[in-house]
């Protein structure tokens, strides 16, 4: 049977959640089944190296910052080109030029992936969202939350949208890590209580609410440390606060970091402090180390934890409700260990990688 080659359309392979899961699709296709090859529209980006590694080709266009005609033409002539069977496309800008090029070059089946609840869009970014629908043969949302905004919100036909949760490779975390080689190397106190999140630093992440958190917490939990893990463009305000609040020697910024397995399994309790999200790979990375997990009841984290089991849910925006729920966390070992080792179990359950590879290609090859 002859493979299907599957042409996957992101502006580039920088670290970031999206990002990591087309190289984790391209890289986990079934190779006798599927021909991946990746174009990233502005740059290569971070990630490009494990593609390589894996023997996938890497096309990138060079994309100028903005509105670039010129990528529509050089994206299309390589579809041309390549004559995918297949074209699946990621985020506002890889899924504007990569369907539009599909579109124009008659490509049969045109998939476009939706990580977040974009409410940044504005009402153009919507229209350029409803009018390539046409070609889109169904949009992957990545939890019912970014399916429903697509219906409700965007107006996407219901017909069209179809959730796939994202899914992680379970085998990386929660595994034989020296905890106390980890802790000495980012300069965390062997007995500190440790708080940690993981995520790039925007101003959506809500970083920002997790600092005053701990700083409410600092007099009730003396041994309690802090660490952020990623990088943005909050960095700066982040760590300005950071010094203004008197938290310098109790929270760090570690920056962006290749170990996050690591880094997770040292932790006591992660935080996701988002006030705005997809389905993020964080939380599931964290859930899989076995953390108990405070996070926020937005975008898909609801359809992962169940309040009280697997983990605690706050609203967002509510740096004492946070605070509370860690020092709920702190004075209650039992309830963290219960919560941590029913999260494990939920992502082995419900959030493999190979469950959401397998679910993607039976829709390259739906008829």
């Amino acid at each position: 049977m002859r493979r299907k080659s599957v042409l996957y359309v992101v502006e580039d392979l920088e670290r970031g959640g999206a990002e990591r899961v087309v190289v984790n699709l391209a890289t986990r296709l079934n190779r006798e089944r599927f021909e991946p090859v990746i174009c990233c529209l502005a740059k290569r980006g971070a990630l490009a190296g494990e593609v390589e590694q894996a023997g996938i080709q890497l096309h990138v266009l060079g994309k100028r910052p903005g509105i670039d005609p010129a990528v529509l033409w050089r994206l299309h002539a390589l579809v041309r080109r390549l004559r995918p069977d297949v074209i699946h496309t990621h985020l506002f800008t890889g899924n504007a030029w990569g369907r539009a090029a599909g579109w124009l070059a008659g490509t049969r089946r045109i998939v476009a992936s939706e990580h977040s609840v974009d409410l940044w869009k504005n009402r153009i970014r919507r229209l350029v969202d409803r009018l390539l629908t046409l070609p889109t043969y169904r949009l992957i949302a990545k939890s019912e939350a970014i399916a429903d905004f697509y219906k409700t919100v965007v107006h996407i036909p219901a017909r069209k949208v179809v959730a796939i949760r994202n899914g992680i490779d379970l085998s990386l975390y929660g595994n034989g890590i020296d905890r106390r080689a980890v802790r000495a190397c980012i300069g965390v106190p062997q007995n500190a209580l440790l708080v940690g999140t993981i995520g790039r630093l925007s101003p959506e992440k809500g970083q920002d609410v997790l600092v005053e958190a701990l700083r409410m917490l600092k007099r009730d939990v003396p041994d309690m440390r802090g660490i952020m893990a990623g990088d943005g463009p909050s960095r700066w305000q982040l760590e300005r606060l950071v010094r203004s609040s008197g938290m310098q020697e109790v929270i760090c910024l570690l920056g962006h970091r290749n170990d996050v397995p690591a880094l997770l399994s040292v932790m006591d309790i992660f935080v996701l402090p988002s006030h705005r999200e997809g389905l993020p790979l964080a939380l599931l990375e964290a859930m899989a180390t076995g953390l108990p997990v405070v996070a926020t009841d937005v975008g898909g984290c609801g359809e992962v934890i169940r309040d009280g089991h697997d983990g605690l849910l706050v609203a967002p925006g509510r740096p004492k409700l946070i605070a509370e729920a860690i020092k709920r966390l702190t004075r209650d070992e039992g309830l963290r260990r219960s919560l941590g080792h029913q999260a494990r179990r939920t992502i082995e359950e419900h959030f493999s990688v190979d469950r959401m590879v397998r679910q993607i290609e039976e829709l390259y090859l739906c008829n």
